[in-house]
């Protein structure tokens, strides 16, 4: 009895560790650890405050904030010149 209520939290354990999602690796051509570290502070609060850059466009504010957030985050480094790995 003991040894099933193991496996089951060692399961439990391991689902959730499944689930984790990674960090999101960026790359571009001759850049610098702190050019990284700049573009990802920008974008990260343009993200967290909802604003777009200038020029960026209107916001669908029916859109889901969380899901609106991630693609400024995204749509920012790429236009920065940064690639996902």
């Amino acid at each position: 009895m003991k040894m099933r209520k193991y496996l089951i939290v060692i399961g439990g354990c391991l689902l959730f560790l499944g689930c984790a999602k990674s960090p999101i690796v960026w790359t571009k051509s001759n850049y610098s650890q702190q050019e990284l570290q700049k573009d990802d502070d920008v974008c990260q609060f343009y993200s967290k405050t909802m604003s777009p850059p200038a020029g960026y466009g209107d916001i669908v504010l029916t859109m889901d904030y969380q899901k609106l957030g991630k693609q400024f985050y995204l749509e920012c480094m790429e236009s920065k010149g940064w690639k996902k790995e």
